[in-house]
């Protein structure tokens, strides 16, 4: 989601994917493998939080905020599930990814 003002968070999360990069050389020499996952707006109890604040401050609808903010601007236009993320983790520690190290894994129903 793009909005005004979200520069710090923005910042944060790129630094996030510099950390991996950087950590995954450090300690591949170990067999160490090091990998960001990336979540996008998963289905919860914190995300009804924000979507209710949201609602009462500019007076619509929970569902409309719901639709016009995330469901609608997502590729697949549907939430993350929890689940959905935790497959991902577990994929990523799984003896699967062996060789997935330094990545950006998005979890995110694709770009909004």
């Amino acid at each position: 989601m793009k909005t005004r003002l979200r520069s710090a968070y923005a910042a944060t999360k790129f630094a996030v994917i510099g950390i991996t990069e950087a950590v995954a050389q450090e300690v591949g020499i170990h067999g160490i493998r090091v990998n960001a996952l990336c979540p996008g707006a998963v289905n919860g109890e914190l995300m009804q939080r924000v979507i209710a604040a949201r609602a009462a401050k500019e007076n619509q609808p929970a569902e409309e905020i719901v639709r016009a903010n995330y469901t609608d601007k997502a590729a697949l236009k549907r939430w993350v599930e929890p689940e959905e993320v935790a497959r991902a983790a577990l994929f990523l520690a799984s003896d699967q990814a062996s060789s997935i190290t330094s990545e950006r894994i998005k979890v995110d129903a694709g770009p909004m």
